[in-house]
């Protein structure tokens, strides 16, 4: 599995998350919205074209929570993994 669509604006991100169902692109999108904004980060977030549910959070930020409290910050449906 390669995640090699690492976007570095919302735009890339849109585009990144077009693989994906409508409900899983509207989550990662507000995924990596809430990273870009929370932690300043440019590119928090890969994604894997393959893969139409699963993204991968920069290690750098894998220190900052847990995935049980981001799921809960953002209210997720468990549209991603």
């Amino acid at each position: 599995m390669a995640y090699n669509l690492i976007p570095s604006t919302f735009s890339d991100a849109g585009s990144a998350v077009k693989h994906m169902d409508n409900a899983a692109a509207a989550e990662a999108l507000r995924l990596w919205n809430y990273l870009v904004n929370t932690y300043g980060m440019e590119n928090p977030i890969a994604f894997n074209p393959t893969n139409k549910k699963a993204v991968k959070i920069a290690r750098a930020l894998q220190t900052e929570f847990t995935k049980a409290e981001l799921k809960r910050k953002l209210k997720q449906q468990k549209k991603i993994k």
